[in-house]
């Protein structure tokens, strides 16, 4: 397995470690400062409590474990996973608790300790994710691109993987017959496309030692003529663990200009947005 892979999943996992901890200390300092709001009950079964909150706390990952570990991530999409999870947490904690004691204060402690949790989740996810960015912006935890074909659709690609250094993302270049007109001069042609068929053809039976183009994304732009050779790397992609995404070609060059839209499921392209008012 690929090194970055394993480094996303284990930088998850050190984020769902921390909301644990995270959880004990928040109960902690209940426990410490605010008994007034603590039920009865979790000072006569402190060790039952801690354990029913952290299931809780494990439910609530289950459903929405963290999603910073995910590049090009917005802020508020965090503040929604978050208190989604502390919302959770916080609910399964206090049906939890009411099957085994019936506690007056309950539900009173179960909006404080909720809002608490929530709190301290969002300082945390804010430090993690400035971290993150911050290692990311170094040159760790990359993955590496590259791209297959010479439309200009790819330069956009390009351009919106490059312009926050801290999403991690390395462009080694691209495959094509003919050079992108006006590209940039960090998007570098690495060969034609029989060069690439040469080094498919070498390895695709044979990946014991791994990819030689030693990529993590591959991103195809071609025209759908050429679905032999669209296929053929979806193949080689499969073989070697690299994710395979199609890239639409661009419509520029017919001076029209369409949009992606979702229709019953499927991706399409539009010139308008509904109803026709623009």
């Amino acid at each position: 397995m690929n090194s970055n892979y394993k480094g996303n999943k284990l930088i998850r996992q050190l984020v769902i470690l921390t909301d644990f901890i995270i959880l004990n200390l928040v109960l902690a300092a209940f426990y410490v400062y605010d008994m007034e709001l603590m039920p009865e009950y979790f000072d006569q079964a402190t060790k039952i409590t801690v354990f029913v909150a952290n299931v809780a706390l494990f439910c609530g990952e289950y459903f929405y474990s963290t999603i910073i570990h995910i590049r090009k991530i917005d802020f508020g999409q965090v503040l929604k996973r978050t208190f989604c999870l502390a919302l959770t947490t916080t609910v399964a904690f206090f049906l939890f608790i009411r099957l085994i004691s019936d506690n007056n204060k309950m539900l009173t402690f179960s909006v404080a300790f909720g809002l608490a949790f929530y709190a301290v989740l969002i300082i945390s996810r804010f430090c993690e994710l400035y971290i993150l960015k911050y290692y990311r912006s170094k040159g760790h935890n990359g993955r590496t691109v590259m791209f297959v074909g010479n439309d200009p659709a790819i330069i956009e690609m390009y351009n919106d993987m490059t312009e926050d250094p801290s999403a991690g993302y390395h462009v080694k270049g691209y495959y094509a017959i003919q050079d992108i007109p006006n590209a940039p001069t960090g998007l570098v042609r690495l060969g034609n496309m029989d060069m690439l068929n040469e080094i498919m053809d070498s390895s695709i039976n044979n990946t014991i030692n791994g990819s030689p183009i030693n990529i993590e994304d591959l991103f195809c732009c071609l025209s759908h003529d050429d679905s032999k050779t669209i296929i053929k790397l979806m193949h080689f992609c499969d073989k070697n663990v690299i994710h395979f995404y199609y890239l639409p070609r661009q419509f520029g060059e017919y001076k029209l200009h369409l949009d992606p839209r979702t229709f019953l499921g499927k991706t399409v392209y539009s010139n308008h947005f509904e109803p026709l008012t623009s």
